[in-house]
């Protein structure tokens, strides 16, 4: 009887909790991990925009050289090449230049005879010197605190070639002549061998022109891109495989030229 009574409470319980409203608690079920967004990010490398081949002007100089230029928008290998038609890299400079030593001399050797430069008092008074087997050619009482001042010493035609940028005097010395008083320049710059000939670039007053076996040849410019140190030298003049390169200025207008031996391919 006293089960019968426990079942009855229990059944009577169950009734009154439906009637009110059952609150049944279940045990909190573990939601499923929220998976974060993948982005996927496609990275795209700049793309250089191609600059298009364009045809130089040409002509054929007196001398019997090409000079081809073309307009460019500033100093940029990818418009000089774009221009020439070849990588600028070909142009490795001279087959008869001498050595650079540990110290930063120039050495030349010419059959019997050894050529070679010697700087001295880089801080005091600067100079360098030219010699031939050990004996004094040349000095020039002047120097550069940034690099050497002894650029290139070649063999031009038989005749030894040095060239020298001070931050005064900035010349050639051609078989032991200044080329600056020679032509009545204010400066000299970058020689080399074409088709058996000295070429080179001088400056006077506010004008920079390529003299040529002695003569100028082709337009002037305002400006010629020289310099020995730094991004800069990445753009002065370049010459090697019978070919000479440089970047010029003639007004607002950016010009790049190479002058090439009769014959020469232009690729």
């Amino acid at each position: 009887m006293k089960e019968l009574g426990s079942h009855r409470r229990v059944l009577w319980l169950c009734a009154i909790l439906l009637l009110t409203g059952c609150v049944v608690f279940e045990t909190a079920r573990p939601e499923p991990p929220v998976q974060e967004a993948v982005v996927k990010v496609t990275l795209t490398l700049p793309m250089h925009t191609l600059i298009p081949t364009v045809v130089p002007a040409e002509q054929m100089l007196d001398t019997g050289l090409r000079w081809r230029e073309c307009g460019v928008t500033g100093l940029d290998w990818r418009e000089g090449e774009a221009c020439l038609g070849y990588p600028l890299s070909v142009l490795g400079g001279s087959g008869t230049a001498g050595t650079r030593t540990e110290g930063g001399e120039l050495v030349l050797y010419v059959k019997d005879d050894v050529y070679e430069t010697r700087t001295l008092g880089r801080e005091l008074l600067p100079r360098a010197s030219l010699h031939k087997t050990g004996r004094r050619l040349r000095t020039i009482f002047d120097g550069m605190p940034f690099h050497s001042p002894n650029i290139s010493l070649q063999l031009i035609d038989g005749k030894v070639a040095w060239e020298f940028y001070g931050e005064r005097w900035q010349t050639i010395i051609y078989d032991g002549q200044d080329l600056r008083s020679q032509y009545g320049l204010d400066a000299a710059y970058r020689p080399y061998e074409l088709d058996s000939k000295l070429i080179f670039i001088g400056r006077k007053d506010d004008e920079y022109f390529i003299v040529y076996d002695g003569k100028q040849v082709g337009s002037p410019f305002d400006e010629i891109t020289i310099g020995y140190c730094c991004e800069i030298a990445l753009y002065a003049p370049r010459f090697g495989a019978g070919r000479y390169v440089f970047w010029g200025k003639r007004g607002d207008s950016s010009r790049v030229v190479e002058i090439a031996r009769a014959g020469q391919a232009s690729q």
